[in-house]
């Protein structure tokens, strides 16, 4: 990711009733390449509620721990269909993407955001030519709920096998023995995770 100011102010301090905006769509596609060079692109629409002051949002990248590239690069992002201000706040084991500008405050309604970056290295793979993907779809990072996702994974070899979980719960996985993984779910508390877990036919 860009190297960001030396020093971040977060667009908008955390509430401490918590997160009042609402992500009411999520989709997004992940092209994976045999090299495991993955692009990413996110598509969310979030809707901001009229007795809060909002001037953006907040995309939170947690090291990728095992993997070449720990964190992503080539970010880019729309907001309502035009580049959009961004900074970036550096941690430890995570970057932070805020999104919006800072003398900007957003009108209630919704608002959409296209989130696109890349990752490297994200297959793990052993003697037997078989490759692994075991990455979050969803972040954990995410402070807002969500109301439904939707996910497709392009594989550079069909799924032998594949398993998802949201949260703690199992959810279901659809083209299995295919090169496109699909997943829909309903509503997601704040902060859950979607994950998944799939093993590719040898090459």
């Amino acid at each position: 990711m860009g190297t960001p100011a030396a020093s971040v102010t977060p667009l908008d301090p955390a509430d401490p009733d918590g997160e009042p905006t609402t992500i009411t769509r999520y989709d997004a596609d992940f092209h994976i390449v045999e090299s495991g060079r993955m692009d990413v692109t996110e598509g969310l629409t979030v809707s901001f509620p009229e007795d809060v002051i909002r001037h953006g949002i907040r995309r939170t990248f947690r090291e990728a721990p095992g993997h070449v590239q720990r964190f992503p690069a080539d970010v880019s992002v729309l907001q309502d269909g035009r580049p959009a201000a961004t900074e970036v706040q550096r941690h430890r084991h995570s970057r932070v993407l805020w999104i919006g500008a800072a003398d900007t405050v957003l009108r209630p309604g919704q608002h959409t955001y296209l989130i696109s970056y890349r990752y490297d290295g994200v297959l793990s793979g052993d003697d037997d030519a078989i490759q692994r993907l075991h990455w979050p779809l969803v972040p954990a990072g995410w402070q807002q709920r969500i109301d439904r996702t939707r996910l497709r994974v392009f594989l550079p070899a069909a799924a032998t096998a594949a398993r998802c979980t949201a949260g703690r719960v199992t959810c279901s996985v659809h083209g299995r023995h295919t090169r496109v993984l699909h997943i829909e779910t309903g509503a997601l508390p704040a902060k859950t995770p979607i994950v998944l877990r799939a093993r590719l036919a040898p090459h």
